[in-house]
């Protein structure tokens, strides 16, 4: 996933997936999300077509 400028997206999804976790459960929800970076993905014709992307060869 792309995080986005400033995390926002992250933001998004963590606040998305802990009302959705919270109605599930019907009681409040600590979503703790990890971020993991892989070095040189930007780089990487696989990696970006992985994520979902044209890649330019």
């Amino acid at each position: 996933m792309i995080i986005g400028k400033r995390g926002e997206m992250l933001k998004h999804v963590g606040i998305d997936a802990r009302r959705d976790l919270e109605r599930i459960f019907g009681c409040k929800v600590f979503l703790e999300l990890d971020v993991r970076v892989k070095s040189r993905w930007r780089e990487d014709v696989r990696e970006i077509r992985r994520l979902g992307y044209a890649a330019d060869e």
